[in-house]
Formats: C-alpha cells, structure tokens, sequence
C-alpha cells in the first residue's frame, strides 16, 4: 500500500473527530493512571480472604473509592481509543484491527461486570460490616466478602485482566509496525531531496511524532533513573545497605507519604524541563548578542584590513575561524555555568527533601549544635557528703556477693 493512501487513511477529514476524541482520551487515560499509582502506594497490597479484606479496607475505604472511580473511567476511555486506532489502522490490516479491538471490548466488559463490580462490594461491604451490630450480620457481611474476594483472587480473573489487553496491544503492533515501514520512504525523500525541492506534508507530521515519542521515552528514563537516584542512593552511599532494603524504605516513605512525593516527582519533572528550556533561551540569547557586538567590532577591523590590502578570502576565513572559536568557548563556558546553577539547584531540592525525612542525611545537611560543655559536679571528699557538690559515692565500695 502507498504512503499517500496510507496518509489520506489516517487523516481522513471524516474521522478527524474520532482521531480527536481518542487522542484526548489517550491522554487522560494515561493522566489517570499515573493518579492511581500513589492511591495504591497509600493503601498497599490487597489481602485475599473476606475476613482479612474487611480489616484491611478499615480507614481505607475513601482511597480505594477513588482507585475505583479512576479505574472505571479508563476502561470507559479504552473505548474510544480503539475504535479510532481501528479506523486509522484498519486499511492497513484489517482482520488483525478487529480482533484486537475485540479483544479491548472485552477487556472493558469483564473488567467492568467482575473486577471493579467486586472491589465495589467488598468496599459496600466493608461499611456495613462495620455498622453491623450482631455477630449474626458480621457472619453473613464476611460470607458475602468471602465470595467476592474469591472472584478477584481466582487465576482466570488475573489471567483476563491482564494477558487480555496485552495480547491486544501486541496485535495492534502488527498493523502499526507495517504503517512505520510505510513511511520509510518520507525519510528517504528527505535525504535524496534536491536543493530546493520541499519536503512532503506528511513528513513534518511524522517528524514531530517521531520527536514527541523520542522525548517521551527519553524524559520518562531520566525522571524514573533522577527519583530512584535521589530516594535510593544515600542509603546505599551512607549505611552500606542492600539495594533491597533502599528500595524497600522509598517504598514505605510513598506509602507514608504519598501525596508529597508525587507532588515532589511532579515539581521535579516540570522544574526540570523548565529549568532546562529556561536555560537554553538564556545561553541562546545571550550568545547571539554576544555576536552580534563582535561581529560589528569585527566588521569594522575587517574593513581597515580590506582597505590596507588584505584579501577579502583571507579576511572571511579568520572571521569564520573567530566567529567559531568565541561560539565554542561561550557555549562551553556558558552551558557549564547555566547548567550548573540549575542541576546544583535540582539537586539541593531533592537532598533537602529527603533530609527532612532520613535522619541520617538531615544531620550531614545541618549539623545540630553541641550543647556547650560543662565540667561533670566533683565527687566529695573521703566523710563528705555534700549534695550540692556532686552525688554521694562511697570511697570504699564493698564488694557484692
């Protein structure tokens, strides 16, 4: 299939509503489960048993309403997005679309009819076992429990909720794989255009996909590898522990913690990537007036030169050698300068952090101040006994036992 059908396919004017919806569904729905991560942090690992499960939903009860109703909303949003991954993909192989599509749809009915209709009665149930008043209602409230939690605990649940949406997502890899290899020939285009030949409207589309996915994939690798490297390394760096048991403490401070420290991974990313933006428009601006005062200054000495008979060849080739060398060493010079106050900052956020929380590094941060020291009472004379001069001690202890 063409490059041009394939083009027309995925920005047919008819769907663009469609492409428009599911898009922004995209988008929320990966907004939303980034929400449930620190929901989850908070109220830990699920128990299995009726019983255990209404213990463990005491105090707990409002997060894991949320965790529902956030969970409830994806699985709505999946429906969009692949109704319009089917329509931009399904030219390009259409049995494979629709039997992962199908696949979604059923993720989404079975999620919605088991799994969250569950946890919704175990959560029901947790408040009315809890207003119960005789042991006959608790006995009936933790039968009913006992039911429900072993639906969520059976291997066929596990087995659809999750191999079920994956194995879609593999699929819709197929079609998806054979539209990149399509648009291989915009990339070739570009390097065998001739000089003044434009390049083709889609490949500025592709181009910008192609960055976004880039940055995306990159940035996600350094906020994860920055967290991991603020919340794990001073306890491997100053008890010598385990990569475990580090891990293990960044694990209970998120439980404890939750909303700080995803606000505090939240500022981190957009402090960063606005520090980093910030940072460069500055070295940028400043560069080009930089240039543009030596480059009068240079155009002025250049033309005496010209008038006293250098060759206009000779004259270009030192500018460009200058105009190169004061380019290297300001952008050396200014990035490490620039840069270094931001990570210096961004570093001194995250240590500042976690001190407040880990003892250890809060005292290597601000030492506490000694207690001016005092001289210890002295001791009474042999037949003293002075009470205010230091506590009475015998001179000659005996012996016990």
């Amino acid at each position: 299939m063409s490059v041009q059908k394939l083009m027309v396919n995925a920005v047919d004017p008819e769907w663009k509503w469609l492409y428009r919806v599911g898009g922004i569904s995209a988008l929320v729905l990966g907004a939303a489960y980034i929400a449930i991560i620190p929901l989850y942090a908070h109220v830990g690992a699920p128990p299995s048993g009726g019983e255990v499960w209404l213990k463990y939903l005491e105090g707990k009860t409002t997060v894991w309403w949320a965790i529902l109703g956030l969970s409830v909303l994806t699985d709505f949003l999946f429906v969009p997005v692949g109704l319009s991954l089917y329509v931009a993909l399904e030219r390009v192989n259409r049995n494979a679309m629709l039997v992962a599509t199908a696949f979604v749809g059923l993720f989404v009915v079975l999620d919605l009819a088991v799994t969250w209709t569950n946890y919704a009665s175990l959560l029901t149930l947790s408040g009315l076992h809890t207003a119960a008043t005789t042991d006959v209602q608790r006995t009936a409230y933790v039968a009913a429990a006992d039911y429900a939690s072993a639906v969520l605990a059976s291997h066929t649940e596990v087995f659809y909720s999750i191999v079920d949406l994956s194995l879609a997502t593999l699929i819709i890899a197929i079609p998806l794989a054979t539209y990149i290899r399509h648009l291989s020939p915009l990339f070739r285009q570009m390097f065998t255009a001739r000089p003044g030949q434009p390049m083709p409207p889609e490949f500025i589309g592709v181009l910008l996909a192609f960055y976004g996915l880039f940055f995306l994939v990159v940035g996600s690798f350094f906020l994860v590898s920055s967290v991991l490297t603020d919340f794990v390394l001073p306890s491997l760096a100053l008890e010598d522990t385990t990569l475990t048991e580090a891990l293990r403490r960044f694990y209970l401070l998120a439980r404890q913690q939750p909303g700080q420290v995803f606000l505090y991974i939240l500022l981190k990313a957009v402090l960063g990537f606005g520090g980093y933006l910030g940072v460069v428009m500055i070295v940028e601006i400043t560069l080009l007036f930089i240039l543009l005062i030596l480059g009068l200054i240079a155009a002025l000495i250049g033309f005496l030169l010209h008038l006293m008979g250098v060759p206009i060849a000779v004259l270009t080739g030192i500018g460009i050698a200058l105009l190169v060398l004061v380019e290297l060493v300001y952008i050396f010079y200014g990035m490490i300068l620039a840069m270094g106050t931001l990570i210096t900052f961004m570093q001194s956020y995250a240590l500042y952090f976690l001190g407040g929380r880990y003892p250890l590094l809060g005292d290597i941060l601000e030492p506490s101040v000694a207690a001016p020291w005092t001289s210890p009472p002295s001791f009474p004379g042999k037949g003293e006994d002075d009470q205010s001069s230091g506590p009475s001690f015998p001179m000659n202890p005996a012996p016990i036992g």
